[in-house]
């Protein structure tokens, strides 16, 4: 629960899990769990969604039907390579 609370900027204090669970049911303890989880998935639904309002990309854009002819690739690079985005993860 701890990740969920960290997620939605609920200091652990507020609920700690001591005596959270000392004065509820499970089923109490389910619920609320699920009611956390929910509301962290749908921040983070919202915060992508106000990131890319906030990138303002002009439209969305996919690789298909892309002109591959013009581009050059470096060496043991190529089109599966740049599509794959790895490169993003690596800070290439």
């Amino acid at each position: 629960m701890s990740g969920i609370l960290d997620r939605i900027h609920l200091t652990p204090p507020t609920l700690s899990d001591e005596i959270y669970l000392d004065f509820n049911t499970p089923g109490q303890v389910a619920a609320c769990t699920a009611m956390l989880g929910s509301e962290a998935a749908h921040r983070d639904g919202a915060k992508r969604a106000r990131l890319l309002r906030q990138a303002r990309f002009p439209v969305p854009k996919a690789l298909d039907g892309f002109d591959w002819s013009n581009v050059a690739f470096p060496d043991g690079w190529g089109r599966d390579e740049m599509c794959s985005l790895a490169f993003v993860c690596s800070v290439k």
